[in-house]
């Protein structure tokens, strides 16, 4: 058990238990305090929402309280070493100019201070020169993960893979903590960017195992669901094989969400056998006649009108109950109905198609789907050059 859940969850809690409550806690060590704040924030990794708002408020309360501190406190190496992980945290760095001056630049709490200014100001060239000489796997266990991540931040831009290794040090150092769920995310999008969908999947099958509860998960979920769209290659069985692995590990309810993301996330890249893929399991899923598989048909249906199963993808359109969808899915179906009326229509008969059907009166206008919008322009240019030559 981590010393986070040790005893320090309970210390928080009692911090925390009304809104006054830290104004009569400060008699505590800077270190101590932002102990709590991490506490706290391990709550959020697995799922607790008011965790989530509460933190700001004790974020902004530990700046006021930081501002009044004894500045004799601040030549304790712990205290010090806490005051940069706050603002590395996002906490305002207006009292580290009481700091500073009690810091040796030599030191490691040097380093850290100076980073926390340079970061403070912009400043990440500084700030990298300055954490990036720190070996995070040698500091006290309280903050080496939080380090490990910000030097991953700092590395992402310019050397990724090093931001990589530097998020699996964040992960080993600071284990079941909102370090490593955020480690974790931050990964997956890493290593996404690099085209490796097996390293990828691996990642996010991970997070998902770890946090699975995370007041973020529903957004990793999504941000998975479209990178895996841009990933994988629908037109290869083993992509789809370790897509689809992944998938089966959710939760019926996540399974069904991802199905959906993905299928929309591949319709607007045109991406049409995935988008194909993801409807129909998602379809499968899917209660009979619930507005999710009136959903799934219109993003089945659009996959195939866009495509080159017409007929199939028209009876799916005219077994839509359109009362069941939203504005922009309802859209999506007008816009597919459109470009499938379109085909069936004799050569020239109604000239170019020049646009799609507006939204759902009462809605928010939105564009087709790119695979439909080219399979509209390809339409509408045969028809152009085979009337005028006929």
């Amino acid at each position: 058990m981590s010393w986070r859940r040790a005893g320090l969850g309970v210390a928080a809690a009692a911090l925390l238990a009304s809104g006054s409550a830290y104004g009569q806690a400060g008699v505590g060590e800077p270190y101590e305090l932002v102990r709590s704040l991490q506490a706290l924030q391990d709550q959020v990794a697995r799922g607790n929402t008011s965790a989530q708002a509460r933190q700001r408020v004790l974020i902004g309360q530990i700046a006021e309280q930081f501002s009044k501190t004894d500045p004799a406190k601040w030549k304790d190496p712990r205290n010090l070493r806490a005051a940069a992980v706050f603002v590395f945290s996002g906490g305002s760095a207006q009292f580290l100019k009481n700091v500073a001056q009690e810091a040796e630049p030599k030191d490691v709490e040097g380093k850290l201070i100076k980073a926390a200014l340079a970061l403070s100001k912009g400043n990440r060239d500084e700030a990298g020169k300055q954490l990036l000489a720190v070996d995070a796997r040698m500091l006290d266990v309280t903050i080496a993960g939080h380090v490990a991540y910000v030097q991953a931040e700092l590395a992402a831009e310019k050397e990724p893979a090093k931001a990589i290794a530097y998020l699996d040090d964040a992960r080993l150092l600071a284990p079941g903590t909102l370090i490593e769920e955020a480690a974790l995310r931050r990964q997956a999008a890493l290593v996404s960017a690099t085209g490796d969908l097996v390293r990828h999947l691996d990642v996010a099958a991970k997070y998902l195992r770890r946090f699975p509860h995370s007041t973020y998960a529903g957004g990793f979920l999504q941000s998975l669901a479209v990178q895996m769209v841009a990933t994988a290659d629908a037109s290869k069985p083993d992509d789809l094989q370790k897509v689809d692995q992944l998938v089966d590990a959710l939760s019926r309810a996540h399974q069904s969400e991802a199905s959906v993301i993905m299928a929309k996330a591949a319709l607007d890249t045109g991406k049409l056998d995935m988008a194909q893929h993801a409807a129909e399991r998602g379809l499968k899923l899917a209660h009979a006649a619930s507005a999710d598989e009136m959903r799934m048909r219109v993003y089945l249906a659009a996959s195939l009108v866009a495509g080159d199963e017409l007929e199939k993808g028209v009876a799916l359109l005219d077994d839509v109950d359109r009362a069941k969808l939203s504005g922009e899915d309802l859209s999506l179906l007008e816009s597919a109905a459109a470009v499938a009326a379109q085909v069936r229509s004799p050569i020239g008969s109604a000239g170019a198609l020049t646009g799609m059907p507006a939204a759902a009166e009462g809605t928010r206008e939105s564009a087709p789907p790119p695979a439909l919008a080219r399979a509209r322009d390809a339409i509408a240019q045969v028809d152009q050059l085979l009337s005028g030559s006929r």
